[in-house]
Parts: structure tokens; sequence; C-alpha cells
């Protein structure tokens, strides 16, 4: 339902604060893309250091994911009594 507003006061005022809200969601816009690109390069940056550690050293982390599920099933397996 639209209201006809008749003071041309109040529907300056109104165009104002729509303008604003346009040009803040612009502004909002531009600085989530910016730091969703920084995240993305951030997140690309990590996945190659990883895979680099990984590939250079395979038998240290191997024997860290078996540890970590021996200690794992060691922990679930506990009677609770």
């Amino acid at each position: 339902m639209k209201t006809i507003i008749e003071d041309p006061k109040i529907k300056e005022a109104l165009d104002l604060i729509n303008q604003t809200f346009k040009d803040k969601k612009e502004e909002m816009q531009k600085v989530v893309s910016d730091k969703y690109v920084d995240m993305r390069d951030a997140i690309s940056n990590v996945k190659n250091e990883a895979t680099g550690a990984v590939q250079k050293n395979p038998w240290m982390f191997l024997g860290g994911i078996a540890l970590s599920f021996l200690l794992l099933g060691y922990f679930m397996g506990r009677s609770k009594e």
C-alpha cells in the first residue's frame, strides 16, 4: 500500500533518506566484496602452504592423523565406570 505524501518537506526528507541509504548500500557492498576477495585469497594461500608442507613430508602428517584417531578411539571406547 503506497501512501501519497502531500507535504513537500516530508517528501524531500524521505528522498534524502532514500538517497543516503542507496549510497550507503553501494558503499557496504564494495566493502563486503573487498573483504570477500581478501578472505578468498588468504584461504587460497593457506591451502597452498598446507599442500606444500604435506607433499614435502607426508609421513609426519600420516603419523599425526593416525595418532589422533588412536587417541579418539581410546577415549571414545573407555567405559564410563
